[in-house]
């Protein structure tokens, strides 16, 4: 018994730790507009990262339950490849249109890979994205 709660804490540990997606939102602009005729919705910032063996995900962050500034506690998803530009792109939008945007401008991403030493298939990889939402 004590060696399943035990397998069980590291379960909710590397479900906790390991793949997480969020969005955050800046709204102060100190009175300047992010798009010339348009008014100002927020600047938002996602990122999603997750571990994987070699291209198979394992951990990997829930875009579908990130909310601004918040959502799930626990935002991770099992054996499905959320990491990607398209994944984060469709959570920002979804989060801009919901807090009124009706347009998304001045769209920038990265990706990352990162080997995980001292395991040789295990790697991390991250994607952040940073948009202007204006209606």
């Amino acid at each position: 018994m004590r060696k399943f709660a035990v397998i069980l804490l590291c379960v909710i540990f590397l479900f906790a730790m390991f793949g997480c997606a969020s969005v955050k939102k800046a709204s102060t602009f100190n009175g300047l507009k992010l798009c010339q005729g348009k008014e100002n919705v927020g600047h938002y910032h996602g990122k999603n990262w997750g571990i994987y063996v070699l291209w198979i995900p394992i951990l990997t962050g829930d875009s579908d339950k990130v909310e601004a500034d918040g959502g799930a506690l626990i935002n991770t998803t099992l054996l499905k490849d959320t990491v990607n530009l398209d994944s984060l792109a469709a959570m920002i939008t979804r989060i801009a249109k919901a807090d009124g945007a009706d347009t998304v401008v001045d769209m920038v991403s990265s990706r990352n890979t990162v080997w995980v030493a001292p395991f040789l298939v295990v790697f991390m990889k991250n994607v952040s994205m940073s948009a202007n939402g204006v209606k």
